[in-house]
């Protein structure tokens, strides 16, 4: 038996994620962990260049602040 996904590693969730991609329920809860471990940022589809270079910048500067 593996681990709870809780204490997975960003590898492990992302094998997991693998191993589990035709089960989407599963792989659902994986992927939110593994979102939010990673601190995964998208930027949205609908912004302009300035917001997207503005969210970019920001990205940056958070983790250069780490």
């Amino acid at each position: 038996m593996s681990k709870p996904l809780e204490e997975m590693t960003v590898k492990e969730l992302r094998q997991y994620m693998f191993e589990h991609r035709n089960h989407k329920q599963e792989w659902e809860k994986a992927y939110d962990l593994f979102s939010k471990k990673t601190k995964w940022n998208k930027v949205p589809t609908n912004a302009t260049p300035e917001e997207e270079k503005q969210i970019i910048e920001n990205l940056i500067a958070q983790k250069t602040q780490q």
